[in-house]
């Protein structure tokens, strides 16, 4: 479909949103998060996050 602003990405509705991560715990309170993920199968877009967290009891 092209309209006045250009064309339109497709109706594509279906992905697969693919996720690893590793967590870490230490006794003394220190913890952490690492997450990547990345989404696959759209046709006009692309997506990849990556996530860290970190966490210190003092």
């Amino acid at each position: 479909m092209t309209v006045s602003t250009g064309p339109q990405p497709e109706n594509d509705k279906d992905d697969i949103l693919l996720t690893a991560g590793v967590r870490y715990f230490e006794a003394s309170g220190v913890t952490g998060n690492f997450e990547y993920s990345k989404r696959l199968t759209r046709a006009d877009y692309d997506e990849d996050r990556i996530s860290l967290t970190v966490r210190i009891d003092f």
